[in-house]
């Protein structure tokens, strides 16, 4: 199997699978067993320089265990439109792509990439998040969506 450049330089690199991953079946790990592995898990993944492309591949390939410091739920909740989600806790910079004001007269509604995460978009009006997107074509029906 091929892996991308960026996997020399990552910090789980040689570290075994199962502090990323749930124990295979039929063996049950407690909620407890659970929330420190991941907490464990997480710690490597916020001090690793690779974290963003480790997780631009998890959501593009929907990976299972923790990647990029998320779990798959985590990462599920990043990648569906939800209306009025909360800003996007990965990517803190954003540059507007397009901004149509006052609408109407009522509203402003922009479209904005992450600086971050190339593919990852978020459509934004009046200043709250209305849908986060991975996709650039479903962020540009969603800024139609917003402002019709």
């Amino acid at each position: 199997m091929m892996r991308p450049e960026w996997w020399d330089k990552a910090k789980c690199r040689g570290v075994g699978c199962d502090l990323f991953f749930a124990p295979p079946y039929p063996e049950v790990e407690s909620s407890g067993d659970r929330r420190k592995r991941e907490a464990s898990a997480k710690v490597m993944c916020a001090k690793c320089e690779v974290k963003a492309p480790c997780l631009q591949e998890a959501l593009v390939h929907n990976d299972d265990g923790i990647r990029g410091g998320l779990t798959v739920g985590e990462r599920r909740r990043l990648s569906v439109p939800v209306p009025f989600q909360r800003p996007n806790p990965i990517s803190t910079d954003w540059r507007i792509i397009v901004n149509r004001p006052n609408i109407t007269n009522t509203y402003e509604v922009r479209l904005e990439q992450s600086v971050n995460l190339r593919n990852h978009f978020r459509v934004v009006k009046n200043d709250v998040v209305v849908a986060t997107y991975l996709d650039e074509l479903e962020a540009w029906i969603g800024l139609h969506n917003a402002t019709t």
